[in-house]
């Protein structure tokens, strides 16, 4: 029973060692919907009123406008304290520019944390900056979290098609370039051809497409069954974004 015991602390101490090594070392919740359209109600009755916004402790669009006035002042150390307060009570658009501020300062571990953190509560940036930095391997390797015997490039590759893949339901451009990319040549991931066209013709109707070597290699390659099968899982995907997109939470992504 004793052994029994001691073996079941022992699986208990390995999962939270496992949490400290793996994840983010802060956490704080993400705004929903509802808690967002009150603040911003509350912040638009201020009328960038300083004393009222001040009163606004725990909104953090507030806290946000808060960053934005006394940065116009050029009084940036209030403004990184309120941008820093505001990105605690789970502003994404706070905690992505806290984490970008932070990545400049080299403070890679915190930065990252924030940006991760900014990321799971879907702010489409984080998500999209998180994918290339990954996937850049961009002074990741050095200060990763994961053990020695961990092959960070492979970690990294699939972290950057996770972000990417986040990101492209979003409807993120940069996205779905990087993981339809990724799925052609198989770096991270799998080959697949069919998956890496699919995401090609989505990204095709962007404004900002510019013709893809990609696109056009598929589509000598493909077969026709293969490029029809390719053109209904489209309309399938362009409906699921879509629907992801109208229950986004910052609508300025």
């Amino acid at each position: 029973m004793r052994n029994k015991i001691s073996r079941i602390h022992i699986v208990n101490l390995f999962f939270m060692l496992n949490l400290v090594l793996f994840y983010p070392t802060f956490s704080y919740a993400n705004l929903t919907r509802d808690t967002l359209i009150r603040e911003n109600k509350a912040v638009d009755n201020c009328k960038k009123n300083l004393s009222c916004l001040k009163r606004l402790r725990n909104n953090s669009q507030a806290l946000k406008a808060l960053f934005y006035l006394y940065a116009n002042e050029n009084n940036l150390e209030l403004a990184h304290r309120y941008r820093k307060l505001s990105a605690q009570q789970g502003n994404g658009e706070s905690q992505y520019y806290l984490g970008l501020y932070l990545y400049k300062q080299a403070k890679i571990k915190q930065a990252i944390s924030w940006l991760i953190q900014s990321a799971n509560g879907d702010y489409l940036k984080a998500q999209e900056v998180l994918a290339y930095m990954y996937y850049k391997k961009t002074q990741i390797n050095s200060h990763s979290n994961r053990p020695n015997n961990i092959n960070n490039q492979d970690y990294n590759y699939k972290q950057a098609y996770y972000w990417g893949y986040r990101s492209a339901m979003l409807g993120s451009y940069k996205g779905q370039e990087l993981i339809a990319r990724m799925l052609y040549y198989g770096v991270g991931v799998r080959a697949n051809n069919e998956k890496a066209y699919m995401w090609e013709l989505i990204r095709k109707k962007n404004s900002r497409y510019k013709g893809s070597a990609i696109l056009v290699s598929l589509q000598k390659s493909l077969n026709q069954y293969a490029i029809k099968r390719v053109t209904t899982q489209v309309k399938a995907m362009e409906k699921q974004i879509a629907f992801n997109r109208s229950k986004m939470l910052y609508y300025g992504n």
